[in-house]
């Protein structure tokens, strides 16, 4: 039955064989790639619930800093175990404290493990406070 078919007609049905997987497969994609942009993966992931020290630039060693916040959008933000929100600037963990006219917290210019939160003030001449929760936006 092979010899009576010709060699072009072969090269025809093996290129429409091709054509037709290509053609199941793009209709599988096309079916499913609705479906696969449906699926919501998660943007975030928890905070970590345990503390870390860091190393300023000048050696000192930061008190025991935690990560909060990072839960359903919200950003992550660090604090010490006293409840102070801290973050890395220019290579220190400084202090951060709320810039009350624009509504963001900004360096206090006082470091982590070197200043003491509680007794001294920051560069608005206030004493710091806690539990800012690094709920504002943060200035450059």
């Amino acid at each position: 039955l092979r010899r009576n078919i010709s060699p072009s007609f072969l090269a025809r049905v093996k290129n429409n064989q091709r054509i037709m997987r290509l053609t199941r497969l793009f209709c599988v994609l096309a079916i499913c790639l609705p479906y696969a942009r449906a699926v919501e993966l998660p943007k975030t992931m928890t905070a970590s619930p345990h503390p870390y020290t860091e190393v300023n630039a000048d050696g000192t060693v930061t008190s025991l800093i935690y990560i909060k916040g990072g839960e359903m959008g919200s950003p992550a933000y660090e604090v010490t175990d006293e409840g102070y929100t801290v973050d890395k600037i220019n290579g220190n963990y400084k202090y951060l404290e709320m810039d009350e006219a624009k509504d963001v917290l900004v360096d206090s210019g006082l470091v982590c493990g070197k200043d003491d939160p509680k007794k001294a003030v920051g560069r608005s001449g206030k004493k710091l406070m806690k539990g800012l929760k690094g709920r504002a936006g943060r200035s450059g």
